[in-house]
């Protein structure tokens, strides 16, 4: 392609299809390698990009591998029932996924250095061995990330946050007793410091290609029902039982996340577990106080009945394998 010296810029030229280009050698980059890792390789093959699909050097691509089970997650209590060894694990698939810089860094899959970090030219320490033995390094560097809240959906403690917030808006203007004040204030309080630690402190661990839930749907016909269905039109009441609709579905996001990962750590099953437990000692309050005070709420009623329903298949699989001592693999 013919070049002609664009005048006042020594060595940089001018293509006659417009393109400019530096010919000198003085042109600035930002690694010594350009970001490959070819090692005096010349050029290598390229490979696809798994979430956009862009053609990417395969030595520049950041590798991660992912852990599937090879069955649905409703098939596997079937076929775990018909097995004839108990304690046989069913295989799973370990995919190798290619991520270009602009997804991985999008995703949080790598962590942008800061400004001096960025400097440093040493390698990542590596940690091969622990007490004389040897480990995969995801094992190793657990420990240094302290704790994690792999497999916990954001969207999920970001509508309980708005539930307690709208549900508790008589907070000092309708004071009961110390107990419920104090106990309003703690739900308030918890329920957004945990969705702080895991939009902040434990951003690197949350993965929003697992936790894809449109939460608008729920909100917006909880806010819809909530503007039909009430017992006062009033903006306390419309948002009370905003609050009460929104409760009940606000586990979606989790169960959903739960779905499409296959399998879950048996802390999260544990924390599900508990969730379950809450709405279902409501409903024993419920019952007792429909038999010694005569107690209606309709709304809270039936929204309490599609709450529970809504962990029923939960509560099966969790009496079924977790009490049972069944093994869930955590994810590498």
């Amino acid at each position: 392609m013919p070049w002609e010296l664009w005048e006042g810029k020594p060595g940089y030229y001018r293509s006659i299809t417009g393109s400019d280009r530096f010919l000198d050698g003085t042109c600035t980059f930002k690694r010594r390698n350009h970001g490959r890792n070819k090692n005096g390789r010349g050029h290598v093959k390229p490979v696809r990009c798994s979430n956009c699909s862009r053609c990417v050097p395969k030595d520049k691509a950041i590798k991660r591998y992912t852990v599937r089970p090879m069955v649905e997650l409703a098939a596997v209590r079937d076929i775990t029932e018909a097995l004839v060894y108990k304690e046989y694990t069913l295989p799973k698939f370990y995919i190798k996924i290619h991520y270009c810089i602009s997804c991985a860094v999008h995703a949080h899959i790598v962590r942008v250095r800061s400004r001096v970090g960025r400097r440093s030219r040493a390698p990542p320490p590596r940690f091969r061995f622990k007490d004389g033995k040897k480990v995969a390094p995801a094992q190793v560097a657990k420990p240094l990330s302290g704790e994690n809240e792999y497999g916990i959906s954001l969207k999920t403690q970001a509508l309980y946050a708005t539930v307690f917030l709208t549900r508790y808006t008589d907070l000092f203007a309708n004071f009961q007793a110390l107990y419920n004040t104090t106990m309003k204030v703690f739900f308030i309080a918890s329920s957004l410091y945990i969705v702080y630690l895991m939009k902040f402190t434990f951003k690197a661990t949350n993965d929003p290609r697992l936790d894809t839930f449109q939460v608008q749907y729920v909100v917006g016909g909880a806010a819809a029902l909530a503007l039909i269905a009430n017992y006062a039109f009033t903006v306390q009441e419309v948002l009370w039982t905003f609050s009460i609709y929104l409760e009940a579905v606000a586990i979606l996001p989790q169960l959903f996340m739960l779905t499409k990962t296959g399998e879950a750590e048996v802390i999260t099953t544990h924390y599900l577990f508990a969730l379950g437990t809450y709405r279902g000692l409501y409903l024993v309050n419920w019952i007792y106080r429909y038999w010694t005070e005569y107690y209606i709420d309709w709304i809270v009623w039936i929204a309490g009945a599609v709450q529970t329903g809504l962990y029923c298949d939960f509560f099966y699989i969790y009496f079924t394998k977790v009490l049972k001592g069944a093994k869930f693999e955590l994810p590498q």
